[in-house]
């Protein structure tokens, strides 16, 4: 058997010749190591599309084949057309595991003339296939617009809406149309749901109608403060120009005692809407000195939603990282950690 141990930046021949060799291997496990390989490789692994897309359409494992399938993607970063031909031709499998990584393939390679294949696959009859084809469509983002019709019925698809919601929110200027029915969803008893929503309306922000500000505003008034908490979300997530006029009940909200879970509290909603408002860095960092343990891990969440405005109050982050209270500790490092990420490494 040929090593599997094999340099994934710059295959030689030598590697290239061992990895094919083990993608006929007779084991599976052999075989699935080989295309994970591969599809590590990538482009460098081009040579090998041909016996991994064999596997990928008739392999007698279903993990090989569904793993050949990502290796397709993978390798057709280098030739992303060549390699939407071999996924779309895989969308019609029997298997809808087989149906649904080809969907997230070509979203990965994001060639234009999928979409309307992915369209199709929107009305799938499994459900896994479908989250496939509205996570796959989102990645266009405003070029999937061709297939927003298919996303918005989905909305009405409990299994997917979650998916639906976030896609919807991708699709740019021709979604906003659809911000109001969004905003009905932030009553619905999932709080996935609810958080979804609210990241949607951050990415149309700049589209909504004020009719969608006066509905969410009516939300924070909520007998229930779990509705009230992804109301404060979606409210911060539709900007200082739009939701300014907001801006004192969520600060108000932030010194409200807390029950249950803090990720359903009005406090972390608030300090998540505050972090999406903008320019509330000093009010949310004055918040650090609560006596409340709840109130300073949520501070440290909607500081990192701040985005590069965030970097100011690294130091403040730092030191809640030695908070007495281990969910302090536990928000500053996964703030920190966001905030490295969004801020492309500048965190010092």
């Amino acid at each position: 058997m040929a090593s599997l141990s094999v340099e994934l930046t710059e295959l030689d021949k030598g590697s290239l010749s061992d990895l094919g060799q083990n993608l006929a291997s007779a084991d599976p496990q052999v075989r699935l190591r080989a295309v994970s390989a591969v599809a590590e490789a990538g482009s460098a692994a081009v040579e090998l599309l041909p016996h991994v897309l064999a596997l990928a359409r008739a392999d007698s494992s279903l993990a090989v084949r569904q793993e050949a399938v990502r290796a397709v993607a993978s390798i057709g970063t280098g030739n992303a057309r060549q390699a939407a031909a071999a996924l779309e031709e895989l969308v019609v499998a029997e298997e809808g595991q087989i149906r649904a990584a080809a969907a997230r393939g070509l979203g990965a390679l994001r060639v234009v003339e999928s979409l309307g294949l992915l369209g199709r696959l929107l009305a799938d009859p499994q459900m896994l296939v479908r989250e496939a084809a509205l996570s796959a469509v989102g990645a266009f983002g405003t070029a999937g617009s061709p297939e927003l019709q298919g996303v918005v019925a989905n909305l009405d698809v409990p299994l997917v809406r979650v998916e639906a919601i976030g896609t919807l929110g991708k699709l740019g200027p021709s979604a906003a149309g659809h911000a109001a029915a969004l905003v009905g969803f932030l009553l619905d008893s999932d709080v996935r749901t609810r958080v979804a929503v609210a990241d949607a309306l951050l990415r149309l922000r700049s589209h909504v109608l004020d009719d969608v500000v006066d509905r969410v505003g009516e939300l924070l008034n909520h007998q229930s403060d779990r509705f009230r908490a992804t109301a404060a979300m979606a409210m911060g997530s539709l900007g200082e120009a739009k939701a300014g006029q907001h801006k004192r009940t969520l600060l108000k909200m932030l010194r409200e005692n807390t029950i249950g879970p803090a990720t359903l509290s009005p406090a972390f909603g608030a300090a998540i809407g505050l972090g999406r408002l903008g320019g509330q860095g000093e009010e949310l960092e004055r918040h650090l000195a609560s006596k409340r343990p709840e109130v300073r891990a949520a501070i440290c969440e909607g500081l990192t939603e701040m985005g590069a405005e965030g970097l100011h109050y690294q130091a403040r982050l730092m030191e809640c990282l030695q908070d007495p209270d281990e969910r302090v500790r536990v928000a500053a490092a996964r703030s920190l950690n966001k905030l490295r990420d969004a801020t492309a490494g500048k965190l010092s």
